[in-house]
């Protein structure tokens, strides 16, 4: 995803920006829809302040009884970018800070998003989303929604359980 902020003539009192990203350009099946990003970019000393909010619907399968379920999702974000220019460590400890600072820095003057939205996005997405916390799953046995209707298994179950 390439999302590039130019920032080299950002006004004094920062900049106040809405992106509207299309669904085919996110390459996120569990996110249907376009996504909405609004944010706020301020220069503070050597660096830029980025914060601002993400929403997008999500598209999951809750994974106790397989039903397909719908989320409206807003993230929040604090972002702080720093100038490349900044940086005079040489040796094992630039190499460290190469790697933990390459997705948070401003180079030629232009701010990348693309992958920090892109990440942030896929890390929203539960790893075992459910209908609800109450969802009764499907019967081990059988393969019936146990939410809708119950069966001769369940009613075992719940007898032995007593």
């Amino acid at each position: 995803m390439d999302l590039k902020i130019n920032v080299k003539n950002l006004p004094r009192e920062g900049s106040n920006l809405e992106i509207h990203l299309k669904e085919e350009d996110i390459s996120i099946k569990e996110i249907v829809g376009d996504m909405y990003i609004s944010f706020n970019v301020s220069k503070n000393g050597n660096s830029y302040d980025v914060k601002g909010f993400m929403e997008y619907e999500l598209s999951l399968t809750c994974s106790r009884c397989l039903e397909e379920i719908s989320r409206h999702n807003t993230e929040e974000f604090n972002l702080e970018f720093k100038e490349k220019k900044g940086y005079s460590v040489s040796g094992k400890l630039a190499k460290k800070m190469d790697e933990a600072d390459t997705e948070f820095v401003v180079k030629d003057g232009l701010l990348d998003l693309g992958a920090f939205i892109h990440d942030e996005a896929i890390l929203s997405i539960p790893l075992k989303p459910l209908c609800s916390e109450r969802c009764k799953g499907l019967c081990t046995i059988c393969g019936v929604n146990l939410n809708e209707t119950t069966c001769e298994h369940s009613k075992l179950k719940e007898k032995s359980l007593t």
